[in-house]
């Protein structure tokens, strides 16, 4: 387990990865990461930033990586590239995404996405399998993902309630490969994984109490986050697949 200090380093090696233009949901995710990433480069944190809890989630990593003396930055772009009311692919500009799982499946994978959500709204409709929905999607969102990007396992945490098609909509990061070593990533994947909804409403409640965005973040950080990892941190991954989808 990381140890109290480190356990809010998502910093280290990260390096930022610009791309232009935008990435069809049935193409591949086609980056040219620089092959020995530079640790003191920008990250680039990309969101829906029509939602205030993914607002205050990027707010919560921008400012674990600036206390590690990483320069980091919170885009107000759209992450999915919309052709009319169509998500069309997600943005090439960014190499940390903050995201939901269907959404991330639905971008890139919509045949797999469509599949799954034909299963799990039967099941909710009234005929439940017992089958573990959240899993399965993740598993599918790892197995759509291309060679220069990685996973997290979800938050307990959820989001995105208007995402269609309908399927879990657990928080999760997908992030540039190659720019964390294994420390790091079990970094970001143990903030992840035991965000709970809890702790995002209750976070999202004192930003909408303060007239100040950052210090209200600030403050919750300070007076919970190294509580909640450290009584997290000896819990198992659970639901089929590692904290971390090595590639």
């Amino acid at each position: 387990m990381p140890s109290a200090r480190t356990a809010t380093r998502f910093g280290g090696v990260m390096a930022t990865v610009v791309m232009g233009a935008s990435i069809s949901a049935c193409s591949g995710f086609e980056p040219t990461p620089d092959p020995k990433p530079v640790a003191s480069a920008p990250i680039t944190i990309r969101i829906d930033p029509t939602s205030h809890e993914q607002r205050v989630l990027a707010e919560i990593y921008r400012q674990t990586l600036r206390d590690e003396g990483r320069a980091a930055t919170v885009s107000q772009e759209p992450m999915l590239v919309q052709h009319g009311d169509h998500d069309d692919g997600m943005s090439r500009s960014g190499n940390f995404f903050v995201g939901c799982t269907g959404v991330f499946l639905d971008a890139f994978d919509p045949v797999a996405a469509r599949a799954v959500s034909k299963d799990y709204v039967t099941d909710q409709e009234g005929d439940p399998s017992g089958e573990d929905f959240l899993e399965r999607s993740h598993i599918a969102l790892m197995a759509s993902l291309p060679p220069e990007l990685s996973v997290v396992e979800p938050a307990g945490a959820q989001g995105c309630p208007n995402a269609r098609p309908e399927l879990p909509q657990n928080y999760v990061v997908v992030y540039q490969d190659g720019l964390f070593n294994r420390d790091e990533k079990l970094e970001i994947a143990s903030f992840t994984k035991f965000l709970t909804e809890q702790d995002l409403d209750e976070v999202v409640e004192e930003v909408k109490a303060s007239d100040d965005f950052e210090g209200a973040v600030r403050a919750w950080m300070e007076a919970n986050l190294m509580q909640n990892l450290n009584e997290s941190g000896d819990s198992d991954s659970s639901g089929g697949s590692d904290l971390v989808n090595d590639k």
